[in-house]
């Protein structure tokens, strides 16, 4: 994603982390935002499940954008 983003002049990703739910069966979500506009939310069971689900969910709207 981070060449897709800057191949049409957006800046790396940053990502919003939440939380949620007991501590043995935590829930989390991530947000990309890059160049200051957030993208759809990605969820997983850790932080890293959910950035690679909000990364996906990112890199699907700015490739139909670059057609």
């Amino acid at each position: 994603m981070q060449e897709l983003a800057a191949s049409i002049g957006l800046t790396s990703p940053e990502y919003e982390i939440g939380e949620s739910g007991p501590d043995h069966d935590k829930s989390f979500t991530a947000v990309a935002i890059l160049s200051g506009e957030r993208f759809p939310q990605g969820i997983g069971k850790s932080k890293r499940e959910a950035e690679q689900a909000a990364a996906k969910l990112a890199h699907e709207v700015l490739a139909t954008r670059k057609r």
